[in-house]
């Protein structure tokens, strides 16, 4: 889940935004040979904070951008942290 915050009210409204969960994962890594190299699993919670823009299209349907730092916790290894930029299309759903 994650919670948005826009700023200001023009044509490209920046926003900040935080979410925070739990996950859990499970990594393979194969050789090309097709032999299983490495295999790693665990869970952990998250935080990532991220700032970004929203262009809206229609009253719907929007144009996004974001710069998050994803900070993640896991019990094997007592912490990660990365940035992720992303660019994509935003849908409201309901009213």
């Amino acid at each position: 889940p994650y919670a948005r915050y826009y700023v200001g009210s023009k044509k490209i409204q920046p926003f900040i935004e935080l979410a925070a969960g739990y996950n859990k994962f499970h990594v393979n890594y194969n050789s090309l040979s097709g032999n299983q190299d490495y295999s790693h699993s665990g869970s952990g919670f998250y935080l990532s904070p991220a700032v970004g823009f929203s262009y809206p299209m229609t009253d719907r349907i929007s144009i996004e951008g974001k710069m998050s730092i994803n900070v993640i916790n896991t019990a094997s290894n007592s912490g990660q942290i990365n940035l992720s930029p992303k660019i994509g299309i935003g849908i409201k759903l309901g009213k």
